[in-house]
């Protein structure tokens, strides 16, 4: 099963359990949690809940499968071929079927590994003392627009 048919079925046994039509965003949190540990949590923090994840999987459940209505704020309810798909029963309760995740520090390395190939860091290492890159060239490296504003705290 994929990430978002064990969301569809965290949904669907709480409204079977609970007899209920509709689920609460925290109910959801908790059943998904519950149910799938090992998928739905932070990569870093295992005993803590990712809800981006499963955000991510309502929206696709919503705007792509049409499996449910409804959103964070109103609740959740099944549509007729949610509730199809998520009777489906899960037999293993270790999930094998669920790739292991990879360990690892996150984004970061990528990004310098990203940076260090580009163009403008191979041109900085050539000339340290004279380099000055323009605006545009940074925005480009960063992946930002001309309305991007720079202004941190």
């Amino acid at each position: 099963m994929n990430i978002d048919q064990l969301f569809l079925r965290a949904i669907y046994k709480f409204l079977e359990d609970n007899s209920q039509k509709i689920i609460q965003w925290e109910d959801v949190v908790k059943s998904c949690f519950e149910m799938f540990p090992e998928t739905f949590s932070f990569e870093k923090y295992k005993e803590w809940p990712d809800t981006w994840k499963i955000h991510n999987c309502m929206w696709r459940c919503r705007n792509q499968r049409q499996w449910i209505n409804g959103d964070a704020k109103v609740g959740i309810s099944l549509t007729q071929i949610g509730k199809t798909m998520g009777s489906a029963k899960i037999e293993d309760k270790r999930y094998n079927d669920i790739q292991e995740r990879k360990i690892g520090p996150g984004m970061d390395p990528k990004m310098i590994k990203f940076v260090r190939e580009s163009l403008l860091y191979k041109k900085y290492q050539k000339e340290k003392g004279l380099f000055s890159p323009s605006e545009s060239e940074i925005r480009s490296l960063l992946k930002t627009t001309m309305e991007t504003d720079f202004k941190t705290k």
